[in-house]
């Protein structure tokens, strides 16, 4: 079956002309590439070098399913069951492929419409499909599907809304505790008294459910990048870590020196318990009319932490805890962070005062599924992390000192 003709844009500039099949949604054929410096980063290699053009298809067409709605969203079957519509890719055609992530969208060759006119940081939009992923399944006599909702990542419930002229995530919690909200606040606090660059989060309360809320840290001017881009076309041989990998990949593609800021990032990891870290929950802030990349992203998505699944009794167990993305457990992670010297444990000194606080002067406490019980056993066993960082930092400088005074052999 013959596909359907669109020009892929990044804000008003033709980068290809695609095929995209009308039954699967998928893009089937590049019929002509207008700007090769313009593709998603990461689908050709460093050099801009088109070699084939099988792999390139096939990754850019990896990169237009990763932007649809992820099969695994809680709720999702139901809201696409409402909606008559059979897969999320066919809402990434109704919606333009517009997203508040980046600057990428579809058009019709034939069409007279302007960026301008239809993207999100700058215009308006509709909630309506938010409100579907949510549950909210009311009739209403049109639903509009030009959404950033349609572009959305992960597998909590979560919608787009304007809040004071600010576009913002709301993003749900699982389980019975419905833990996540209250840790991505967790997060924001500790990382506030670290004085480290982080997306900060608050609690909103919508329809008698809670919500974490955050402002997008994406502007008309710049897009996330990913960590998983960078790998698009580097092929990790067995006898190279995860983590030499990747620095391999970034070294390769030419971006600068984000190392400490990982650094930085994996020690939050290691005292939250993040267990769910993937290459698409952190990255890097590109310009999008120079193409450079100029930071790297403000940590986010810090809500598989803190023991959210545990049951209350076992929270703070010495077991090992997992973690992601370099090393299987948080233990073995820490140990790829060479340097703590940006790290002062005082600031940390009233963490657990302070979420408390948070955690008692907020309505959550009073309405969410999370006991005082737990709640303090939380807080308890993250000083209880603090201090088994000092121990390690402790162990680890006696270490170094121990080998640059070890006496030479004669």
């Amino acid at each position: 079956m013959q596909g359907n003709k669109y020009i892929l844009k990044q804000k008003e500039y033709p980068v290809a002309n695609i095929s995209i099949n009308p039954v699967s949604f998928t893009i089937d054929k590049i019929i002509e590439i207008y700007d090769v410096d313009r593709l998603p980063f990461g689908i050709i290699d460093a050099e801009k070098s088109i070699i084939n053009q099988d792999i390139l298809l096939k990754n850019l067409n990896n990169w237009w399913i990763r932007r649809s709605i992820p099969a695994s969203r809680d709720g999702l079957r139901s809201a696409l069951e409402y909606l008559n519509i059979n897969m999320p890719q066919e809402l990434l055609i109704k919606g333009l492929g517009l997203s508040l992530s980046d600057q990428y969208w579809i058009t019709n060759p034939n069409a007279d419409v302007k960026w301008q006119e239809v993207n999100f940081f700058e215009n308006v939009f509709s909630e309506d499909m938010g409100n579907v992923l949510l549950g909210d399944t009311r009739q209403r006599d049109e639903i509009d599907l030009l959404s950033p909702d349609n572009t959305s990542d992960g597998w909590l419930k979560k919608k787009w809304t304007i809040i004071d002229g600010k576009r913002c995530l709301l993003k749900s919690g699982s389980g019975t505790e419905q833990q996540e909200p209250l840790n991505e606040v967790i997060a924001s606090i500790l990382m506030n008294k670290l004085e480290l660059n982080h997306v900060d989060y608050s609690l909103i309360k919508r329809n008698d459910d809670f919500f974490s809320v955050c402002e997008t840290f994406i502007d008309t001017d710049t897009e996330l990048i990913p960590a998983a881009y960078i790998l698009y076309n580097k092929h990790k041989p067995n006898h190279i870590s995860p983590y030499d990998h990747f620095f391999s990949a970034c070294k390769e593609l030419g971006l600068p020196d984000f190392k400490n800021d990982i650094h930085k990032m994996l020690v939050v990891d290691f005292l939250i318990v993040n267990e769910d870290r993937h290459y698409h929950n952190f990255g890097f802030i590109r310009n999008v009319e120079t193409l450079d990349i100029q930071s790297f992203a403000p940590i986010y998505d810090n809500g598989t932490s803190l023991w959210y699944r545990t049951p209350t009794y076992n929270i703070g167990s010495n077991k090992r805890n997992n973690s992601k993305p370099f090393r299987s457990n948080h233990e073995r992670q820490i140990e790829l962070v060479k340097s703590f010297g940006w790290l002062d444990f005082d600031q940390l000194n009233n963490l657990k005062e302070d979420v408390l606080d948070y955690y008692y002067s907020s309505p959550y406490s009073q309405t969410a599924n999370i006991s005082e019980d737990r709640i303090k056993r939380i807080t308890t066993s993250m000083n209880n992390r603090i201090h088994e960082l000092k121990q390690y930092i402790k162990l680890h400088e006696n270490k170094i000192y121990r080998i640059e005074h070890e006496e030479p052999d004669i």
